[in-house]
């Protein structure tokens, strides 16, 4: 891209929008005159370049709703981001995270939270404080362990396919939001599933596949009929 001069229409149409997308423009940091829309922008989007760290101005952007990061190089995000109180959407897929940061644990507002293909370790225990979380995507990443704490999340989805954890929690049971749980391609063996997850969980999807569960067995765990009852009920209700 040729400098802020060949950004300026872009900016220009973001002050009239609200939404600035500079997406795959191979970009090592946001332009400074990005910062004249810090009162009015709603959207942004700097997906697909090759961002190392975004910049301080970006802290007066307090209207902020939808904030997408996908496929750069960020290996943390600022902690002026735990300001960021009307942000209901962040997607960070794609680049070099090894944790969850923490600011991210007062953004109240926060609604969908996708963190995938980054090389994050643990889970992130602090976000239980999001109430209004719905959908957390911590897929492709490098987590080994579920804790009994992931009971007190609020989200409805939770997709931690592809990583290394080898059971559920059965903490789980107790979890009254949890909808969709995806766990493809980890280590899940039969032991790993506990009964009271199937039975008493508000679980009516949990996919497994590609784990070292052979054919038939998850069908054979207790409390399986209570949850293919669910699955049942919530396939005839989405038509």
């Amino acid at each position: 891209m040729g400098g802020s001069q060949s950004l300026a229409p872009r900016i220009d149409h973001a002050s009239k929008t609200h939404v600035l997308s500079l997406q795959d423009l191979k970009l090592q940091k946001i332009p400074q005159d990005v910062a004249k829309l810090s009162q009015t922008l709603r959207t942004l989007s700097v997906a697909n370049n090759q961002l190392r760290e975004l910049p301080a101005f970006l802290a007066a952007f307090s209207s902020l709703k939808t904030i997408t990061l996908d496929a750069n190089m960020l290996g943390t995000l600022p902690e002026f981001f735990a300001q960021y109180t009307r942000l209901e959407s962040l997607s960070a897929s794609q680049n070099m995270l090894t944790r969850v940061p923490q600011c991210l644990a007062a953004v109240h507002s926060l609604k969908s939270l996708v963190l995938s293909h980054n090389q994050i370790a643990e889970f992130p225990s602090a976000l239980k404080a999001l109430k209004k979380l719905a959908l957390l995507d911590l897929s492709d990443n490098r987590i080994r362990e579920v804790p009994e704490d992931c009971a007190d999340f609020s989200v409805q989805e939770l997709n931690l396919n592809r990583n290394q954890i080898p059971a559920i929690p059965s903490s789980l049971s107790r979890n009254q939001t949890l909808k969709v749980l995806r766990l493809d391609e980890n280590c899940i063996e039969r032991g790993g599933i506990p009964s009271e997850v199937l039975a008493d969980s508000q679980i009516h999807l949990l996919s497994l596949e590609a784990n070292p569960l052979p054919s038939g067995e998850f069908q054979q765990i207790d409390g399986y009929a209570q949850y293919e009852a669910r699955f049942t009920l919530a396939r005839k209700k989405q038509g």
